[in-house]
């Protein structure tokens, strides 16, 4: 029992003795340093934890401000008397029409696609035809003749509605040289214009241009001289396309 006795009071006597020399063999310097350390460890600790804090505040508040508006619109809804039940399954429906227009959306670009491969061929046929009638409308020189008593105004109105911009309009009552041009055109609506004078004309026409006799009276016109190169139209209607048609064969009837 005293042997314990004096070993614990050794150990308190030596225990502190070790301590202050271990303070002792320590510079101020050094111990300001470390206290330094210590205290820029513990500012930085500090700042990220108020930053984290911080961003953390605003998205929960960001979180609540949101669940408030959602909360907000069913309470709305609920108080109007309709169901959480039936606001789940008219968000479901909703839900459900959405899909069904994508892939609609979806069904009809791929419908459109394979309608535009099967007639692609056709398709370019018909841009390619657009694009020769714009240039027989923009360059090809036209005369209708018509008599003294010969109503051009229809066609007159039908080139124009067209824009064809090279049409000339010239009343005759005798054979006359009337110059180059890519078509005449002999207007005999009302059947006044006299056989005669349209072989004349006709007959006498350049080996390059084309003819076109139009009538709605019945008044059929046939010479063997130039039926190569003539077209007709027997009403209204037909004078666009026959005239077309007869355009874009120019150059084979005539070479």
């Amino acid at each position: 029992m005293l042997k314990n006795t004096i070993l614990i009071y050794f150990l308190l006597i030596l225990i502190p003795m070790h301590l202050h020399s271990q303070t002792e063999e320590q510079s101020p310097d050094e111990l300001s340093n470390r206290i330094e350390k210590v205290e820029g460890f513990q500012d930085v600790i500090n700042g990220k934890f108020e930053n984290k804090s911080k961003e953390l505040e605003l998205q929960f508040k960001d979180l609540t401000t949101s669940l408030e508006g959602e909360y907000r619109i069913l309470k709305n809804l609920r108080n109007v008397g309709i169901p959480l039940t039936i606001l789940s399954l008219i968000a479901a429906i909703l839900g459900l029409i959405k899909k069904m227009k994508s892939i609609a959306q979806t069904k009809i670009e791929e419908k459109y696609e394979q309608l535009f491969s099967a007639d692609k061929d056709r398709l370019i046929e018909i841009i390619n035809n657009q694009n020769e009638e714009h240039k027989f409308r923009d360059n090809k020189k036209i005369l209708v003749l018509s008599t003294p008593n010969g109503d051009s105004s229809f066609l007159r109105k039908l080139f124009k509605e067209f824009k064809f911009q090279k049409v000339d309009f010239k009343s005759v009552e005798k054979h006359e040289n009337l110059g180059k041009y890519d078509l005449i055109f002999i207007n005999n609506e009302n059947g006044d214009f006299q056989f005669e004078l349209i072989d004349s004309f006709f007959e006498n026409s350049s080996k390059n241009t084309v003819l076109f006799y139009f009538n709605t009276t019945k008044r059929f016109y046939n010479n063997a001289k130039i039926s190569n190169r003539l077209n007709f139209a027997n009403s209204k209607t037909q004078i666009y396309g026959n005239l077309i048609n007869l355009l874009k064969y120019q150059k084979i009837i005539t070479s």
